[in-house]
């Protein structure tokens, strides 16, 4: 129950803070913003799932080299 109410409470705090998103120095700093505010936004929501398809890439390819020498410890 605690973890919904925090999940609630986190979902309030980011529909009723809306300029805390924006407080990149590019936003903050430009009162009209244009594509850029969207397109510098867009990049830092892109980021994380970037990060991690280069990590899940590098795993899978150690688990494949891995794999390919026979050495034991490694589900096939």
């Amino acid at each position: 129950m605690v973890s919904s109410a925090r999940a609630i409470g986190a979902l309030a705090g980011a529909l009723l803070l809306p300029r805390v998103a924006l407080a990149c120095p590019s936003c903050a700093g430009n009162p009209d913003g244009g594509i850029a505010r969207y397109l510098l936004i867009g990049l830092m929501v892109a980021a994380p799932y970037v990060a991690a398809m280069v990590v899940i890439r590098f795993v899978r390819k150690g688990e494949a080299e891995t794999r390919e020498r026979g050495e034991p410890g490694v589900p096939s």
